[in-house]
């Protein structure tokens, strides 16, 4: 277990390394890692770019992109360092 403080130290490490920030239920997961109650599992991920599943999703089938949807409670900021990409 960490603190509030300690978490968000830990996901600025992570973007200062170049990580892609996820959070979601992810259902490859459940079935993957056999984590479980699948439906509750909330998954927190910073990946390596050249890998993360979810920057696949935007050039993905149209199918694939409806699976995709915005996990209630979450917000996003945008900052002064956003390109603008649309990602």
């Amino acid at each position: 277990l960490v603190s509030k403080e300690e978490a968000l130290e830990h996901v600025e490490k992570c973007r200062e390394a170049g990580l892609v920030h996820v959070i979601g239920r992810n259902k490859l997961d459940s079935f993957w890692l056999k984590a479980r109650p699948d439906h509750k599992l909330l998954t927190v991920c910073n990946c390596c770019p050249c890998c993360c599943i979810t920057r696949y999703i935007a050039h993905s089938s149209t199918a694939i992109k409806a699976t995709a949807t915005k996990l209630p409670g979450a917000n996003m900021k945008v900052n002064d360092k956003c390109k603008g990409c649309g990602l």
